[in-house]
């Protein structure tokens, strides 16, 4: 069994080397490093799997015949190549039933295992798309939507229709070899009568990838005006375009359906024509054949079934042809993306390297650092230092796009530098953050411009992130008060009041002490802050600062912010725009 499955993965491989030029333009190896072994696996099996349909298939139509032939009284050898012969009707029933189990077996199985195929390459593309959303600092989240969505959704149905179609044409194509060895003239007659209907598929194919280009620009085009809608909510109902771009996307979906008749009909006739003139031509055969004897009257009928399936598997594929077509741009897309971000590194390494016990506070050293980002041409930073000592303030300030969130990401780890260093001050030593980065993200705290609120108490969001889960409750309202967090109750009730994942009932400037009350519960040594002021009124924006104040002799605080009384906690200001 493992000898055949190798067998088949090696016919897998000459064919996905023939469709990787054919079909996706594009060199096999990468094909087969996309699509993974374990569906490779799948597919070799499917091939073993059409192989042995085509020898019960035979086997089942002259079973029918032997059938048809001990009816009449006669004994009949059910397939020369077994020397086997039918005594009876009672043994041609059993030979018939039996064949026909087996069949319906393999079948079962050819149809389970391209359904596994599809999910199986779904999920492994889903899991890329998961990993890539979390460690990846440039995902966004309407591509990341559409990957794990629509798109690998469509990838999957494409490679199954493909490995479908691939493993049919292998038994269609042996079928056609058993049928000329049947009857060779009458076989070669029917291959010339149906190259005829050639032209008929090949426009109606036309036709269906026209079609399906503009169903995937439907549902594309209306997933970008829903994204854009819902981004821009607030404009489009003040400025009463919502109407109009809801009006737009039904439209859109109007043409969708529509197009998709379209394909269905055209796709149906597609299947069904083969059918028809193969039936009409079966019906012709007959007729000539009781007439001149094409066709021994002791293979008549098997030759018949097998000519019938011959026209069913022709129909199949023109279905699956259409399918493929459907499909392809989803698949191709997703490889696009595949080659693009996932031949990369997503993130920076984690390092293994710990600092133990930090009991004084932790500077950072920039040292000559260059970088920038891979789509761009321009370096954000060039031969750029800094040193910000332990119980220190930083205030970046800075046009937006110069750098400020870049410098911050740079010293959580999250991004490397191209040139140069970044070092950590800590227990009179420096470490190194590429040796250390893991170990020193422990020590650090950060609090954002758009507060992360998970649904739960205000307990669990407070201990999202902590180092601990049994963080004493008298901890917790320390941290509390020194976030001026005075809206929770210091009571344990306070603590159990249920938040939705948006906060609602809570004001901005809530929600920001609430994010910082979090980050102290780290007991961090550097507490990292961007923009928290930005959605504050100024008197939320007063209280935090005066509790900034109280908290930067505990601790090393870089701040990113484009509003002046920040400064108010500053003991270095850094603005980027005159520094680049």
């Amino acid at each position: 069994m493992e000898c055949g499955i190798k067998k088949a993965m090696r016919i897998t491989k000459n064919i996905f080397n023939q469709i990787s030029f054919s079909l996706i333009k594009t060199n096999s190896e990468k094909i087969f490093d996309f699509i993974s072994r374990g569906v490779l696996v799948r597919c070799g099996i499917n091939f073993i799997i059409a192989l042995m349909i085509f020898v019960v298939e035979v086997i089942f139509a002259f079973s029918i015949q032997a059938l048809v032939t001990v009816l009449g009284n006669e004994s009949f050898t059910v397939l020369s190549i077994f020397s086997y012969s039918v005594n009876g009707i009672e043994e041609a029933l059993v030979v018939l039933f039996v064949t026909g189990l087996i069949k319906s077996i393999l079948l079962w199985c050819q149809l389970y295992n391209g359904s596994i195929i599809s999910v199986l390459f779904e999920t492994i593309n889903r899991k890329r798309v998961i990993n890539w959303a979390f460690y990846n600092r440039d995902s966004e989240l309407g591509v990341a939507a559409n990957l794990f969505n629509d798109r690998s959704v469509g990838a999957g149905n494409f490679i199954s229709s493909l490995i479908n179609f691939s493993s049919r044409s292998v038994t269609l194509f042996l079928i056609v070899a058993a049928l000329l060895a049947l009857s060779f003239k009458v076989t070669i007659s029917s291959i010339v009568f149906l190259l005829i209907l050639y032209p008929i598929i090949t426009t109606i194919s036309r036709k269906i990838r026209f079609i399906t280009q503009i169903i995937h620009q439907d549902i594309d085009n209306t997933l970008s005006r829903i994204l854009t809608g819902v981004k821009n909510s607030f404009l489009f109902h003040l400025y009463g375009k919502n109407i109009q771009e809801s009006m737009d996307c039904q439209r859109n979906m109007n043409s969708y359906l529509n197009n998709y008749k379209k394909y269905h009909f055209l796709n149906s006739l597609k299947t069904i024509i083969p059918q028809f003139f193969g039936i009409f031509y079966i019906c012709i055969i007959a007729y000539v054949s009781s007439k001149y004897n094409l066709i021994q009257n002791e293979v008549l009928i098997a030759y018949f079934y097998l000519f019938i399936r011959l026209m069913l598997s022709i129909g199949e594929l023109g279905n699956l042809l259409s399918y493929i077509s459907l499909t392809k741009p989803r698949f191709l897309s997703v490889f696009d993306w595949y080659e693009t971000n996932l031949k990369k590194p997503m993130t920076v390494k984690s390092s293994s390297k710990k600092i133990n016990n930090v009991k004084d506070g932790i500077g950072v050293i920039f040292s000559d650092i260059s970088f920038k980002y891979r789509a761009s041409k321009n370096n954000i930073f060039t031969k750029f230092s800094f040193t910000l000592e332990p119980y220190h303030t930083l205030v970046i300030t800075g046009k937006s796009g110069v750098g400020k969130s870049t410098l911050m990401h740079l010293v959580a780890g999250l991004l490397e530098p191209d040139s140069g260093s970044i070092s950590i001050s800590a227990n009179k030593k420096n470490y190194l953050l590429t040796d250390y980065k893991t170990s020193i993200q422990s020590y650090i705290g950060y609090v954002g411009p758009d507060t992360y609120i998970i649904s739960g108490s205000v307990k669990d969001n407070l201990l999202f992130g902590a180092h601990k889960k049994n963080i004493p409750n008298e901890d917790i309202f320390k941290a509390l008060e020194l976030a001026s967090c005075d809206f929770v109750d210091n009571t344990s009730i306070g603590l159990t009041k249920e938040l939705s994942e948006q906060g609602e009932g809570l004001s901005a400037g809530q929600k920001q002490r609430l994010s910082l009350a979090r980050a102290l519960l780290r007991k961090p040594k550097l507490l990292l802050l961007d923009e928290v002021t930005s959605h504050l009124d100024n008197n939320s924006a007063k209280k935090l600062i005066n509790s900034l104040k109280q908290l930067k002799k505990n601790m090393t605080i870089i701040v990113i912010t484009h509003k002046q009384d920040m400064l108010e906690i500053a003991d270095h200001h850094l603005e980027l725009n005159k520094l680049l």
